[in-house]
């Protein structure tokens, strides 16, 4: 298949399959990088007391989506879940249809425990709405090259396109969302996203099922960037590979663009 009928078919099963589902499943949890399950455990088990957990909270979501109208509430215990073939313990969950964030007892062990959970969670708010705006921007690209698919060729160099699927430079400033996105969720960083394949054994484990078939690649993506977000917030900087440190730059930025 040459480049141009990949991004034709990426274009058309997009409308196709417009507005999906993309809930992010609640059915999630911070989880330890080293994955122990007696620290699984623990956060199941021990809530941990932190001083001023609203402050901290509060914090958090000033620095990663400000003013955001979003509703996070503290709701007990947490429950078991599966990713393919790995369980773990929710520790939080994030709504995208009531943009609600739920932490259970186990986000409140400790403070930095507690950061990492708040961050991963408002990431996927930020994921939610950044693809939002892509899924628009995706629809309306689609259109004009269906419009000059009966008229034209829109890969011609005064068309939509490149082969690549990139825009011309005249569309570049009508569909920012896509511009910018585009290489990373449909193009050339996507491979190499793939082949770098989680930053955490939880968002690994996205990509895993996945490539089991029992998973979507845009909640694994979605997933690994959650997971920076948590590294982020509890300062841990290494491990997180530079194709990986630019995407969540970009979704990041974006982010800002949708208020």
């Amino acid at each position: 298949m040459s480049l141009r009928d990949q991004v034709l078919r990426v274009l058309s099963k997009h409308e196709t399959e417009r507005n999906p589902d993309h809930s992010h499943d609640p059915r999630r949890r911070h989880r330890s990088i080293n994955g122990d399950a007696a620290i699984q455990e623990e956060e199941r088990n021990q809530g941990g007391t932190i001083e001023n957990p609203g402050e901290i909270i509060k914090s958090v979501k000033d620095k990663l989506v400000g003013d955001a109208n979003i509703v996070i509430i503290s709701n007990g215990e947490g429950y078991n879940f599966r990713v393919g073939d790995s369980e773990f313990i929710a520790v939080g969950d994030f709504d995208s249809q009531s943009e609600r964030v739920r932490l259970f007892n186990g986000a409140f062990k400790d403070e930095t425990v507690l950061k990492g959970v708040v961050a991963h969670e408002l990431s996927h708010l930020i994921f939610s709405r950044v693809q939002k705006k892509l899924s628009e921007e995706m629809s309306a690209v689609n259109r004009l090259v269906m419009d000059y698919t009966e008229n034209s060729d829109p890969f011609a160099k005064n068309g939509v396109m490149s082969a690549e699927g990139t825009l011309r430079d005249e569309y570049k400033k009508r569909f920012p969302y896509y511009d910018a996105l585009y290489d990373y969720f449909y193009g050339k960083h996507y491979k190499e996203l793939k082949e770098k394949d989680g930053i955490t054994p939880y968002s690994a484990s996205y990509w895993k099922a996945h490539e089991q078939g029992n998973g979507s690649w845009d909640t694994a993506i979605n997933e690994t960037l959650a997971e920076i977000s948590r590294l982020k917030a509890q300062g841990i900087k290494k491990g997180i590979p530079n194709i990986w440190r630019g995407f969540y730059r970009e979704m990041n930025s974006l982010y800002k663009k949708t208020k």
